[in-house]
């Protein structure tokens, strides 16, 4: 069995966007760029170049959050990314995803001065955000076998 596509995992933001990619098992997330201030459409085009076939969304904690601007957006991407690309969007609770970025960055070594560059934070938070949805029970007994076949 060859696998040709993969997971993508973004953490989106209206200003920055982290944008993570899973390998081509499934097995782990990397983080692979920041989309600043770039348009849906140019998100899109990039998850349709890279052949992905599952977009996994952080999406903020509604009891906690109270930024409405930020859900409508989501919202809005997702329908965008279904409707477009015809691929399936799973929204994932991105609670602490920046936090533990963060330790990720310290425990890796990353130097203080690039910690505080916000587009690394982003990217190492969509991550974060997919590694835990490969890790889950849902994507071994839901997702992963529609797309392991």
């Amino acid at each position: 069995m060859i696998l040709s596509k993969r997971i993508a995992s973004i953490d989106y933001g209206l200003k920055r966007t982290g944008y993570a990619q899973s390998d081509l098992l499934f097995v782990t997330a990397n983080p692979i760029t920041t989309f600043i201030n770039q348009s849906d459409e140019t998100i899109i085009e990039r998850l349709k170049n890279d052949n992905i076939a599952l977009l996994v969304i952080g999406y903020p904690n509604l009891e906690k959050y109270t930024n409405q601007e930020i859900v409508k957006s989501i919202e809005k991407f997702q329908v965008k990314v279904e409707t477009e690309l015809g691929i399936e969007v799973v929204r994932v609770d991105e609670s602490f995803s920046s936090k533990r970025a963060k330790e990720i960055q310290v425990a890796n070594g990353t130097k203080k001065q690039q910690r505080k560059v916000k587009e690394n934070l982003d990217k190492v938070a969509s991550a974060v955000i997919l590694q835990d949805f490969l890790n889950s029970i849902e994507f071994e007994t839901v997702y992963k076998p529609k797309l392991v076949r």
